[in-house]
């Protein structure tokens, strides 16, 4: 008789299996060092080295830090800031990006697309107004470039089992992909740019930047 397997779809409580394999395959030498990247706990700042032109009026913000070793040569070469968040950003972060403004500015957004992350760039925005500090008058805008319904679509990215109970943004979610006709009870991971976009991520995030005049 031939193996039998049994298999079932892949959902996002399987990432923190997988990470434990991955860390062990790199112990034991099977895959290099630098084969996986990991998430950055906590908030993280890069900014350009200042050798650069003068700052621009763009910063890009990401709350899934493990694609930051790919989007940091991207944003130092064009010269803007590269922020990293864990949920929603703390008062320092604000009152530290409202103290960098100099100009009107606006923060692109990258994200998951789940139930959890979609909103991010909604979320930030309203932040920003609650906490930016009183003397701050410079305009924010906030603009989410990823992960988004149409680009699962056209890109033709997979989109995973989600695993939460959470009732946060339930509703919202539904109503954002209704029109998509993608399940909500699916998400999309910003890491498979890296996969289903014609040179990654990083040529992803390159694009947008150039289409903002940053070249």
């Amino acid at each position: 008789m031939g193996e039998i397997r049994i298999t079932r779809p892949y959902h996002e409580n399987d990432g923190e299996k997988l990470a434990k394999w991955m860390n062990k395959a790199k112990t034991l030498e099977f895959i290099p060092a630098d084969a996986i990247l990991e998430e950055m706990p906590g908030e993280h700042i890069f900014l350009p080295k200042a050798s650069n032109a003068e700052p621009k009026c763009i910063e890009v913000w990401l709350n899934k830090s493990a694609a930051s070793p790919l989007l940091y040569p991207v944003c130092e070469m064009h010269g803007i800031a590269l922020v990293l968040v864990d949920g929603r950003p703390s008062q320092e972060a604000i009152t530290d990006l409202c103290q960098r403004c100099n100009c009107p500015t606006t923060i692109l957004c990258l994200s998951d697309l789940s139930q959890r992350n979609a909103f991010f760039a909604r979320d930030l925005a309203e932040d920003i107004e609650k906490s930016r500090p009183k003397a701050s008058e410079v305009k924010i805008n906030v603009k989410s470039i990823g992960l988004l319904p149409e680009q699962i679509l056209e890109l033709k990215i997979p989109m995973i089992r989600a695993n939460s109970k959470a009732k946060e943004n339930k509703e919202d979610f539904k109503k954002y992909l209704k029109s998509f006709a993608l399940d909500p009870k699916n998400m999309g991971e910003l890491d498979a740019l890296e996969i289903y976009y014609p040179g990654g991520i990083a040529a992803f995030l390159d694009k947008i930047l150039v289409e903002y005049g940053l070249t």
